[in-house]
């Protein structure tokens, strides 16, 4: 006979987890939830300087068994997670220090399919930038560190364990060559 019981507990361990992980988000002060087809704009003084982030998204066509042509619907296939139907899709994340634009790098964008909520906090002398999205299996939550001006990586977390990162991006800058 074939038990079930450590499968079923495991799944209602990672949906508990889930929901914990939801509310304790969605309750922050700092994190706001992101809007459907616009921007969501979030604005905070951290320490000595106003932090403004911005996360633009779309909805895109994602049904299953449809055959897409057009290139954003193929692109929705990739980037949505399965969350919601239409799919939610991570357009822009633009960032500010003060009135300066900071560089996000295009490749933060591709893994935020079905975006929940944008938050910021101050840990220390740096910011971070958390965007939560997904659901259930595909639930996620990026964590991009914000030091000297610019992002210097970020942390890609499964909401199943957010313990340890999936993986780890870390920017270097490089010596000016004359």
């Amino acid at each position: 006979m074939m038990r079930i019981w450590p499968t079923f507990r495991a799944l209602a361990l990672a949906a508990g987890t889930l929901i914990s992980a939801s509310v304790l988000i969605a309750q922050s002060p700092r994190a706001v939830p992101v809007k459907v087809n616009g921007t969501t704009v979030l604005s905070r003084k951290l320490g000595n300087k106003l932090v403004k982030v911005s996360l633009r998204t779309a909805e895109i066509p994602n049904q299953s068994g449809q055959v897409h042509t057009d290139a954003t619907a193929v692109a929705a296939r990739w980037a949505c997670t399965g969350a919601r139907v239409p799919c939610l899709l991570t357009l822009d994340l633009r960032l500010s220090l003060d009135g300066s634009p900071v560089r996000v790098p295009r490749e933060i964008l591709v893994d935020l399919g079905d975006p929940v909520n944008i938050g910021l906090a101050q840990h220390n002398a740096d910011i971070t930038v958390t965007v939560t999205g997904g659901d259930a299996s595909e639930a996620y939550k990026l964590v991009a560190t914000v030091k000297g001006g610019r992002i210097t990586g970020y942390d890609f977390f499964s909401l199943l364990d957010d313990s340890t990162p999936l993986f780890t991006v870390r920017y270097r800058t490089q010596p000016a060559m004359n």
